[in-house]
């Protein structure tokens, strides 16, 4: 198995910052740890997966799962001719120095360094780094240059010897310095789940110490215990409305804090705002400009959209729409920056230019790009199945597409007809348009006829009535009977009756309800009438 990540721009020696373990060294640097890194490869040799093409690995970090020792060294020879930026490696019981010929670094880690852990920190890295840069592509150099909360938490880390976290309103890290062996359990516990510990935000609470976060320019002091670290932190403000954005929390290491700590924590907040206003801000009206572009009426201006988010007008595109299933809580959240963000983020995955944003009670992400039907069904599945685990919700998608539409607008409308027409299915959380088009002209067909009373007949009247007052099948015999095509011997099969039960009740149907089972046209209003009756409930008739 093998996994990619986008470019990045930063180095392997920040990222062995990030990552470092007391069981992971660096066992080979030829050129020393100043290596620009190109993105993260996870290459399980032990499945027999080829290797990724070289300019997959060019310039990446590779990490060898599967393999150890002697055999580990001999992957790694291999894999070196790829250039990569770093291979990552388990090396018990090997002798690593036939690898000190290798043109590129060689970071080893024992058998008691978890794979998964090394894994989920390497790639939550790589995507907050990658996220940046991205940003920095999109709004032009001179934001790009200043617009790097990873930047900022270092550079004030070394300016006060301190180490510091960057988090939004409900505590998520969205930025830290890098790692020291200083940092006590709850600093370390934030940044690999991402928020702190649910006691840790409970305990902040009942001091009221948000509260006072949200004051501007006001720091807030937590006294070291039990393995806590003394702590200042201050809030975050909107310079034009004083709006609370998160807090930039500083840890405290065997340097103590100085004079001009404090001094330098609330400036940096205030630069530390106007890069999250910016982001914000940006993220806004990227939304607005997707929201507008799937808005009917569109079309004639979606060049002009598409162009003021850097993009080329694509030739090709599909439209995915997300929506929660009986949940009014869920729906709700599908229109929230959390939802926004987490689909932006599950998008990049798919198309490097993807666009996302909410309207109404549905999520749509836009990709543009040649159209990978399947490729897109499975990863609107994956994207469902980490929304039902985060919200413990039910969710569906709908997949519509250039190949059947000439505009994004269009391929919206297209996508919200099959969340509307066709029914959810727990085998079925992922519908596109071209495969159940049937399926959706058929659904709407029958609300037509259903609200305008084209098939009000009494023929099927009499047919309900005469099974309520005999307590017979003659419905559910017909409706097993067209199903199977007129093939006697499999209605009887599936109604687990006689052939000749089946007979005698198609005959006496005929006889009651007047229709002939032999006319093609009577089967088809038949079978319509026979669709809209179970839809509607068979108590309506």
């Amino acid at each position: 198995m093998k996994s990619g990540y986008p470019r990045w721009s930063s180095t392997l020696a920040e990222l062995i910052d990030v990552v470092r373990d007391p069981f992971v060294s660096v066992v080979h640097a030829p050129g020393g740890l100043d290596v620009p890194v190109g993105g993260c490869v996870t290459l399980d040799v032990s499945d027999g997966t080829t290797p990724p093409d070289d300019h997959e690995m060019d310039g990446a970090v590779v990490l060898l799962l599967g393999v150890r020792g002697r055999d580990a060294v001999e992957a790694a020879v291999d894999l070196a001719r790829h250039r990569p930026a770093a291979l990552v490696v388990k090396l018990k019981d090997a002798d690593p120095r036939s690898l000190r010929e290798l043109p590129v670094p060689i970071i080893g880690i024992t058998d008691r360094t978890p794979w998964w852990r090394l894994v989920t920190v390497v790639e939550r890295f790589v995507r907050e780094s990658d996220g940046y840069e991205r940003l920095a592509r999109r709004t032009g150099p001179a934001l790009g240059e200043h617009n790097d909360l990873f930047g900022l938490a270092k550079a004030l880390g070394m300016m006060t010897g301190t180490l510091i976290s960057i988090e939004d309103v409900q505590g998520r890290v969205l930025a830290f310095s890098p790692y020291s062996d200083q940092a006590d359990d709850i600093r370390r516990l934030t940044i690999l789940g991402r928020e702190p510990p649910a006691e840790h935000m409970a305990e902040l609470q009942a001091m009221r110490v948000y509260d006072r976060l949200r004051r501007p320019r006001a720091t807030v002091a937590l006294d070291e215990k039990d393995g806590f670290r003394r702590r200042l932190g201050v809030g975050m403000h909107d310079p034009r409305s004083g709006e609370y954005l998160g807090t930039i929390w500083m840890q405290e290491t065997n340097r103590p804090f100085s004079q001009q700590t404090e001094e330098h924590l609330v400036a940096a907040s205030i630069f530390a705002a106007r890069l999250v206003g910016q982001s914000r801000l940006i993220h806004t009206m990227g939304t607005e400009f997707v929201q507008r572009m799937l808005a009917p009426g569109s079309q004639r201006d979606e060049t002009g959209f598409v162009r003021q988010l850097s993009l080329d007008a694509p030739r090709e595109f599909a439209v995915v729409a997300f929506e929660a299933v009986g949940d009014a809580d869920a729906r709700q959240w599908l229109s929230s920056t959390e939802a926004v963000t987490m689909l932006t983020v599950h998008a990049h995955s798919v198309r490097d230019e993807s666009m996302v944003a909410p309207v109404g009670l549905r999520l749509y992400a836009v990709l543009p790009g040649q159209v990978e039907v399947d490729r897109y069904l499975k990863w609107a599945r994956r994207t469902l199945v980490a929304f039902e685990r985060h919200r413990g919700a039910t969710f569906r998608a709908a997949i519509a597409s250039s190949l059947s539409v000439p505009t994004v607008a269009a391929a919206r409308a297209e996508a919200d007809r099959v969340c509307e027409t066709v029914a959810h299915t727990p085998d079925r959380p992922v519908i596109s348009l071209d495969g159940q088009r049937t399926a959706v002209l058929l659904s709407e067909a029958l609300t037509t006829l259903g609200e305008t009373d084209l098939l009000a007949d009494d023929r099927f009247l009499r047919l309900v009535k005469y099974d309520r007052s005999h307590g017979s099948s003659l419905i559910d015999t017909v409706a097993a009977y067209l199903g199977a095509l007129g093939d006697v011997g499999a209605t009887a099969r599936s109604l687990l009756v006689h052939p000749n039960t089946v007979r005698y009740r198609v005959a006496r149907l005929e006889q009651v309800g007047g229709y002939r089972l032999d006319d093609p046209d009577d089967r088809v209003v038949l079978d319509l009438q026979l669709r809209l009756w179970r839809r509607e409930g068979p108590g309506t008739a």
